[in-house]
């Protein structure tokens, strides 16, 4: 009796720290970002589930003003990880933890048991922010969990997000025009008569967003500074030299420190006049298309497809624990995956021979017991094994940007798992 009171007191918190936000947040949000909402009709009868595209940190909040009713939220379990700032969050919201580039069947659990007792619930089904302006997939499970659920499906859009505060940019919100959408209400009756397949295309249809596209057709200034700072996170093969990792961006500009390659990038999300793409999506896609032809030439050689000096290594305990693993370099070969530890910083030996056969302290995994891969925020590579081991790495210094999205995007060439 006495754990059903006190969860009925932590959900009545939960309440009115929703009701009092909706209250204050529009306060800063509409003048900050110049947004607007759709505001979710009375008609829609808990439980249902929202699904909605990812485009920034503040999504939640900006989904959340379009809902009277309480909600709660699927996060990855890095907000657990943030000290004090973590206690607050789990005090106020108690975001549903997911682990960051694995397949995480807790969070699952504990999202259908919310819906279960009654509850909403928000999930984005990316799995992760957009780097290129493009919705990413949605994996199929989407739509089976939707269906497990037995509630009803929401599903929401937010538009012009993107290019608001582009995942990979450091100079702060560029105040334009953005709007949350409710695309869809979806009973719970009419979920029983779609198979998981269905439900998991008409989600990708009715979330999609491709800003740039949309840029293109109906132009809106997204005015700020420093512009492109930051997008070497984003892009790093040089389209003129074809270096990879040469890269580099100041204020507005984006240059190659190997050719001297340089553009302008914007108010409207644009690249200069002479420069070989229009917007970032095109010079994504192209690099992609570069991985993929690159991976296929570097057949029968030895040498890593990509590396990463000044990384380190940390383990990640379901409990939100980070074990370090050691500082050094992140190597990627065609079969596998290791990290060479520098200055006795500590190692882990997984399926390799041992270290005083290869002449330096080294994690290895091959790439056939990688079971998923992820990049969280701008720069951080979480990944996990078969075991079930969880790893992150991240640079050393915490003001360098590094590109990590290269060894996602290998993996889903190499083995067909990836996420932006």
């Amino acid at each position: 009796m006495s754990n059903k009171i006190d969860d009925n007191a932590v959900f009545k918190r939960h309440l009115n720290v929703w009701k009092i936000s909706r209250l204050l947040a529009p306060l800063y949000i509409k003048n900050k970002l110049g947004y607007t909402y759709d505001i979710a009709p009375e008609t829609f009868k808990a439980p249902y589930l929202v699904l909605s595209n990812h485009n920034s940190n503040f999504d939640p909040v900006l989904l959340g003003l379009s809902f009277p009713q309480h909600m709660y939220f699927m996060a990855s379990e890095q907000v657990y990880r943030a000290g004090f700032k973590s206690k607050i969050l789990k005090w106020t919201f108690e975001p549903i933890s997911k682990i960051k580039g694995a397949t995480d069947a807790l969070a699952v659990a504990k999202a259908l048991r919310k819906l279960r007792a009654g509850k909403n619930v928000c999930l984005f089904p990316e799995g992760n922010r957009s780097f290129n302006g493009k919705t990413w997939r949605i994996e199929n499970a989407t739509g089976k969990l939707v269906k497990v659920s037995g509630a009803a499906l929401v599903t929401y859009r937010l538009e012009g997000v993107y290019l608001s505060n582009p995942r990979w940019g450091t100079g702060g919100v560029r105040k334009g025009r953005i709007h949350g959408r409710i695309v869809h209400y979806y009973t719970a009756e009419e979920l029983k008569g779609m198979s998981a397949d269905e439900i998991t295309r008409i989600i990708h249809e009715d979330i999609y967003e491709d800003a740039y596209a949309i840029q293109e057709k109906n132009p809106v200034r997204y005015k700020g500074k420093n512009k492109a700072e930051g997008m070497e996170c984003a892009v790093c093969v040089c389209p003129e030299c074809r270096s990879i990792d040469s890269i580099a961006t100041k204020g507005d500009t984006v240059f190659c420190k190997k050719c001297g390659m340089s553009t302008q990038y914007d108010d409207y999300g644009f690249f200069g006049d002479g420069f070989k793409f229009h917007n970032l999506t095109q010079w994504d896609e192209w690099q992609t298309e570069f991985y993929r032809q690159y991976i296929q030439d570097s057949a029968g050689t030895e040498e890593p497809l990509f590396f990463d000096t000044d990384v380190r290594l940390s383990k990640i305990t379901d409990d939100h624990r980070e074990t370090p693993v050691g500082k050094g370099t992140f190597r990627l070969f065609k079969d596998r995956m290791d990290f060479l530890a520098v200055n006795g910083g500590g190692y882990l030996l997984h399926d390799i021979r041992s270290a005083e056969e290869s002449g330096s302290p080294m994690l290895s995994i091959p790439l056939e017991s990688i079971t998923a891969i992820s990049v969280f925020n701008k720069c951080v590579l979480c990944f996990s094994d078969k075991d079930g081991t969880h790893y992150e790495m991240r640079p050393t210094d915490k003001k360098q940007i590094k590109n990590f999205r290269k060894y996602t995007s290998a993996l889903e060439i190499l083995k067909g798992i990836g996420s932006d």
